[in-house]
This record gives structure tokens, C-alpha cells and sequence, in this order.
């Protein structure tokens, strides 16, 4: 399967890699996809040593960089990361410490050492995620930026585009998807609750189609290469209302699980008859997810595990 993202890149495989770990990115980007180093964990001259150890290790395959500078935030304005953390710090209620503090205590975990503290802050905020973008773009293999956490800043979006590189962002939602593109991002990442539940509570079965309605004939299109697939087997009877989109791309999916589970990465379990049954019960409650969606969530309740 080559796409549009494909060409624009120099991959073969429109398959991105998000990862925190230097060897996983290589071993995608080196197999024709790309991996995307997760910057949040590190200082930005930690981040240099990754990524000069990518550089030696990709050949002249690409990678990408994935930081997170959201476009709102408490104290944004404050570019002294010292000054913001000490800020931030003063919000944080002396009950929390105190529940934070036994909670530690109760489960045996110790103080970290001295010299092994770290700041709270991490890359979340334009003072500590502004660094590390700095550092990713000193580096020419980086192709692509992501932003994990919403809409990035207008001028970390023109100072990623004028270096020549494309930058995306992550979305949950429909909100989110047009949200991005209205900003003018490259890509989109739609990513559903599956995906760790950080970006919202839409599957990505439902996610998809919606965003590649609401996006008409431009980016959110373009960021959904799953609707390119020909399925060609039949995949097992899944709980929940599909489209035929839907059913199509679960479809695809049933027939790469396969190749997904020869590798090692995981297997696939079918869903359990008790949950099948569940299903055609009749109506349950249902309620309306977030985030501009016609989607709405039912709750089943399976006599057994599902295997995942």
C-alpha cells in the first residue's frame, strides 16, 4: 500500500511508529516506515544524544520527533521553566502532597536520590517544549514533527513548515481533526481510545469515517489511509452499530491481524459468544461521547474476558 503521505516523506509504507525507545524508530524507519521518537522524557540535551545516535543508525531513511506544546495552558506566557514550575508547584493543594506522600510511602516506593530528581515539568509547555524542538531540528534526517497534545502554536507550525519539514498533531475527535486543519497542519494522527484513551473516548472504527466526513476533500481525507483497503476476507461479528465503511475497515483489519501476530507483537482474540449475545439483547443506555460526534457509547457487560 503506498499513499500520498508516502511520497511526501520517502518511505514505503505509510506505517508511523510512535515510540520513546531510539531502536524502535530505527528498526521502522529502516524497514521502510517511519519511526517517531517521543521527546517529552527527556532534557533537550538527552535528546540530542538520541538523535545523533538515530542519525547513525537510520542510513538516509527519515524519522520523526513527536513533543508536545498545546496551544492553551495554565501559565502559558511564562518562559522561564523555572519560574513556571515554581508557579505551577504553588497551585498544587497541600492535601494532594500529602495523599501523593502516603500513597509512596504505603507501597514502599523511596525518594528518588538527589542527583536522580528531575524536573515535574517534562516537554508539556512552550519553555520546555520549544528546546526540544530546537534540538530536532538541527537534525536533518527528522522529516516530520508531531504534536501530541493539541493544535500547536501558529509560530512552532510556520517555523516547522519553513524549515521544509511536516508537522501533524494527534486527534480524538472531529473537533480535534478540524481543529488541525484549519490551523494548516500537514497531517493527522486520528487516533482512538484505544490508543491509551489520552486523545478521548471514540473508537477508532467510529473515529475514522467521521473525520474523513467532516474533512471533505483535504487533509482529514489524506490522513486516513485505511479507506484505501480492499478487504477481502469476513471478519467475526463485532458488537456495536457499523457503517459500511465501518464494516470494511474492520474488515482490512481481520485480514493484516495475521501478519500483526507472526511478527510477535500481539494476537488478536475473537469476541466472546456471551458478548455477541449481549449485543442482540435489545437497547441498552446509551449516552453521547465528546467532541462534535454523532457517535454514542453503550455499555455491555460480557459473562467472560475477551481476548485482545
Amino acid at each position: 500500500m503506498h499513499t500520498e503521505i508516502c511520497d511526501r516523506l520517502g518511505i514505503e509504507f505509510p506505517i508511523f511508529a510512535f515510540t520513546h525507545c531510539r531502536d524502535v524508530v530505527a528498526a521502522v524507519s529502516n524497514a521502510g516506515g517511519i519511526g517517531v521518537l517521543g521527546a517529552i522524557g527527556f532534557s533537550p540535551e538527552e535528546l540530542e544524544i538520541e538523535l545523533e545516535w538515530l542519525d547513525e543508525h537510520v542510513g538516509d531513511n527519515p524519522y520523526g520527533v513527536d513533543i508536545v506544546i498545546p496551544g492553551k495552558y495554565e501559565g502559558m506566557g511564562e518562559m522561564d521553566p523555572v519560574k513556571l514550575e515554581a508557579q505551577l508547584q504553588s497551585m498544587v493543594p497541600d492535601d494532594h502532597r500529602r495523599f501523593a506522600r502516603r500513597l509512596l510511602a504505603e507501597h514502599g516506593v523511596p525518594e528518588p536520590a538527589e542527583d536522580q530528581k528531575r524536573s515535574g515539568m517534562m516537554g508539556w509547555t512552550e519553555a520546555t517544549g520549544k528546546p526540544l524542538l530546537a534540538a530536532a531540528l538541527r537534525h536533518d534526517k527528522v522529516k516530520l514533527i508531531a504534536n501530541a497534545l493539541g493544535t500547536p502554536p501558529a509560530d512552532v507550525i510556520a517555523r516547522v513548515k519553513e524549515s521544509g519539514r511536516l508537522i501533524g498533531a494527534l486527534a480524538g475527535s472531529v473537533k480535534h481533526a478540524l481543529g488541525h486543519k484549519e490551523a494548516g497542519l500537514d497531517f493527522i494522527v486520528c487516533q482512538g481510545t484505544e490508543g491509551g484513551g489520552h486523545t478521548g473516548e471514540i473508537g477508532s472504527l467510529v473515529l475514522w469515517p467521521e473525520v474523513i466526513d467532516a474533512g471533505d476533500d483535504g487533509i482529514c481525507r489524506t490522513a486516513m489511509t485505511t479507506r484505501t483497503i480492499t478487504p477481502t476476507t469476513t471478519a467475526p461479528p463485532i458488537a456495536g452499530s457499523l457503517d459500511v465503511r465501518e464494516t470494511q475497515i474492520r474488515r482490512s483489519l481481520s485480514q493484516i491481524s495475521g501478519s500483526i501476530t507472526g511478527l510477535g507483537l500481539g494476537s488478536v482474540g475473537k469476541l466472546s459468544d456471551p458478548l455477541r449475545s449481549a449485543a442482540m439483547l435489545g437497547p441498552r443506555p446509551s449516552r453521547p461521547c465528546a467532541g462534535g460526534t454523532a457517535a454514542s457509547q453503550t455499555v455491555l457487560y460480557p459473562n467472560n474476558p475477551l481476548g485482545i
